[in-house]
């Protein structure tokens, strides 16, 4: 079969969960005799024309199609805001590249920076879609269904003023970064919305603010920069709902996203949950942990605000100073805004603690030997996470997992079974989970000689073949060439 596989970004210049996930399904289908493509975006901050947005790589034989995505005008186009979720210029890309490639299917592993216009080039050309729902991109504009105090949205009300009021929070953050700066953030909300108008929107009530919302779809508000995005917010949803409605199958590979995208009007009969497979090769299981004196604590993933790595490190530090413990931080930020906006508060938090090493990134071909360095990974996200490819990958390498108890991770990680689990943001019941294994390593050794291998990469793709096969004999193509 020939398929085209999409995602937000792509090895190697980016290699978190969601960018792995597709190279081991692009790989696997590749090595059962499949012709692969994946495409995928690219953030650039560089003034490009249209005609300099595409460009075309290979990435360990995998042919890639990339989208220089910038949050700027384009394909005559002037809302970004709209731009974030329908593209009419990666729309025509995608659409002529379905022409020339003629797949037999496509499948998104996630479309942010590219937007939903390549869901209506598949219509167009009656390609069958998979979708896998890594995070709630399709409703969520910030991805995470979180709000600026950390509490779970559950997805946006009949106006998406909570959307509105989330957005003016974000941007709001990065003009404050931008001052702090000396003005060279170079990010496309710090000039975005006048600050007086934010520092006045946050303390607007909901009920005036849902009137705001209606006066601007009503083009009733002066300011235009403002108007439109709000409009383009409150448009979103039930765009992405008819987009997501037109996919053939989309995948949970958790309960949770399996009950959030049917709530929010993806129709039941198109949702199915399929957990991810990881790649078995590179994980040795040693289940024989606590050996040393120290206990050997991990952190693996992005460093950002939502995968809570600062409140491991204050509950590290909250700990006695002769208790035996040490973390490890291997994640990496992104340079610029991402950077000063927590990165850098995140070292200035660490500060000279002796048992507190920053390790930077690695391959994840090296994953198995991080993990069998370490006695258990703490996954301390303040959003539901959609079970992490790491917990998969800890539990595998025989790393009993310290997670939040919010549902995706507490639907992995069993609470004094393979792991333990403390309140979301509870700096105090983290702190205790880890001093209970520093003191405890019978409970330690117990709590990884239960954790259990996951689904291969070769099961999950398996299943994959059987949707593809499915959807393709329901399916008579448009494309000719």
């Amino acid at each position: 079969m020939k398929i085209i596989l999409t995602v937000h970004q792509f090895l190697p210049d980016y290699y978190a969960g969601t960018e792995i996930i597709t190279l081991n399904i692009a790989k696997e289908l590749m090595r059962r005799g499949h012709d692969v493509t994946v495409v995928t975006g690219f953030p650039t901050s560089e003034p490009l024309p249209d005609s300099e947005r595409f460009d075309s790589y290979s990435y360990e034989g995998i042919p890639v199609e990339r989208f220089l995505h910038s949050h700027a005008p384009m394909g005559g186009r002037n809302n970004v805001v709209e731009l974030s979720y329908n593209n009419p210029l990666f729309g025509r890309f995608f659409h002529k590249l379905l022409r020339e490639k003629q797949p037999d299917v496509v499948h998104f592993v996630h479309l942010a920076r590219l937007s939903a216009s390549a869901i209506e080039a598949c219509v167009q050309l009656k390609v069958p879609m998979v979708y896998t729902a890594t995070d709630f991109w399709m409703i969520c504009p910030l991805h995470q269904l979180r709000l600026p105090d950390n509490s779970m949205c559950a997805g946006p009300d009949a106006l998406s003023a909570n959307c509105v009021r989330h957005y003016m929070d974000f941007v709001g953050q990065i003009q404050s970064i931008h001052r702090s700066a000396g003005g060279d953030l170079n990010h496309p909300a710090a000039g975005a919305v006048p600050p007086e108008i934010l520092a006045r929107a946050s303390k607007i009530p909901d009920w005036l603010l849902r009137f705001l919302v209606r006066a601007a779809n009503r083009n009733l508000v002066p300011v235009r920069s403002i108007r439109n995005r709000v409009k383009a917010l409150s448009a979103r949803p039930q765009f992405m709902r008819r987009q997501m409605n037109k996919i053939n199958v989309v995948l949970a590979p958790s309960q949770i996203v399996q009950k959030i995208l049917i709530r929010n009007g993806v129709k039941a009969e198109r949702v199915r949950l399929l957990p991810y497979g990881i790649n078995l090769g590179p994980i040795p299981r040693r289940t024989d942990k606590g050996k040393q004196r120290q206990l050997r604590v991990g952190f693996i993933g992005s460093l950002y605000e939502h995968k809570g790595c600062h409140l491991l490190v204050e509950a590290v530090k909250a700990l006695d100073s002769e208790s035996a413990v040490e973390l490890k931080i291997y994640g990496r930020s992104d340079p610029g805004w991402a950077s000063a906006i927590y990165f850098d508060p995140l070292q200035e938090l660490i500060g000279d603690d002796p048992r507190i090493e920053l390790c930077g990134g690695f391959p994840n071909d090296r994953v198995g030997e991080v993990l069998s360095s370490l006695d258990v990974l703490v996954v301390p996200s303040i959003w539901y996470e959609n079970t992490p490819i790491v917990i998969y990958e800890a539990l595998t390498a025989g790393c009993p997992v310290i997670a939040t108890d919010l549902s995706g991770m507490s639907e992995i990680v069993h609470h004094e079974v393979n792991g333990l689990l403390f309140p979301v943001g509870d700096v105090a019941a983290l702190k205790n989970c880890l001093q209970r294994l520093a003191e405890d390593r019978i409970l330690l050794k117990r709590l990884a000689a239960h954790t259990q291998t996951p689904n291969s990469i070769a099961e999950h793709v398996s299943e994959l073949e059987n949707i593809y096969r499915e959807i393709t004999s329901e399916t008579v193509p448009l494309i000719t060439s």
